[in-house]
């Protein structure tokens, strides 16, 4: 896999690594359950600045949606913790050690139906193509090695 970036750089990518999925995240009081931007409407929503959400852009422009954000996800989380933000987004493989770590599982409610998912892959400069070859094998043989399906067990996290 091979892609640009805006400026022209190429890029090389493995192959997959693993999925991924943005979670749906709110307090247990609010219990926010995702079907569409509809979800959130009239709710303040927390995000880290600078992060794009498309599906929601239109509706914050319009204040359909509030956007409140901060730096970073703990910030994120302790807003929510805090009932300062009614929902939040984050990647499941940030959100779900970052609750542990904060003791907030008792609080938090996520939804059945996250925002979004994806693959995760490894990028490379064009200018590695030897590292690349190399990181593809190793990442195709992943998907075979028990002790990578161990860690993707620990983290609930699919191939």
């Amino acid at each position: 896999m091979d892609g640009k970036d805006g400026g022209g750089e190429t890029y090389l990518w493995t192959p997959s690594l693993m999925r991924d999925q943005n979670e749906v995240i709110s307090s247990i009081d609010t219990k926010v359950n995702y079907s569409s931007v509809n979800s959130f409407k009239g709710l303040t929503f927390g995000a880290v600045r600078g992060r794009v959400i498309k599906p929601l852009d239109t509706a914050f422009l319009t204040n359909d949606i509030v956007r409140v954000d901060v730096h970073n996800e703990e910030q994120l989380l302790q807003l929510l913790r805090r009932n300062r933000v009614d929902v939040v987004t984050l990647p499941k493989t940030i959100a779900i050690p970052m609750i542990k770590k904060l003791n907030i599982e008792e609080n938090i409610f996520i939804s059945p139906t996250p925002i979004y998912t994806y693959s995760r892959h490894i990028m490379l400069t064009s200018d590695l193509k030897e590292v690349h070859g190399y990181l593809t094998e190793v990442v195709r043989n992943l998907s075979t090695d028990p002790r990578w399906k161990a860690i993707l067990l620990k983290y609930n996290l699919d191939v």
